[in-house]
């Protein structure tokens, strides 16, 4: 039975012959498990901000069956430069190792960074991911 994706549900209905939820529970029986492991949150790294220095992000390990504590923020930044963003300049913020080295300078654009730290302080979320920083690149 071909039926135009167009018709509204009442003529859908009349063409299948019976309720539309009815035939959404009958869909719903051919539903897959999908089931995902989550192993991969125990190596997850996000970065702290420090209240005392936001020029310094701490790059730390968290888990999603933590306390509210372990609350953070997911970025899906945009690597190729945006008109959005005033600047393109990169670097300004420290990154931390998780034994509290320097490890390098942000590769994340400066204003695109000042963005999520605003947001995620605003909102009282001090861990933010961003693929490019938290995510080994290579």
């Amino acid at each position: 039975m071909s039926i135009k994706t167009s018709n509204p549900c009442c003529e859908v209905q009349e063409l299948v012959g019976s309720s539309l939820v009815a035939r959404l529970l009958d869909i719903q029986g051919f539903l897959t498990a999908n089931d995902k492991s989550v192993a991969w949150t125990k190596d997850l790294l996000c970065l702290w901000i420090d209240p005392n220095d936001m020029n310094e992000l701490h790059l730390s390990g968290k888990s999603l069956h933590g306390p509210k504590g372990q609350d953070y923020i997911a970025v899906s930044y945009s690597w190729k430069h945006t008109p959005i963003l005033k600047s393109s300049e990169a670097g300004r913020y420290r990154i931390i190792g998780t034994e509290g080295q320097i490890v390098r300078q942000s590769k994340v654009r400066d204003e695109a960074l000042s963005r999520v730290i605003h947001y995620a302080l605003r909102h009282e979320v001090f861990s933010f991911w961003i693929d490019q920083e938290c995510t080994p690149q290579g």
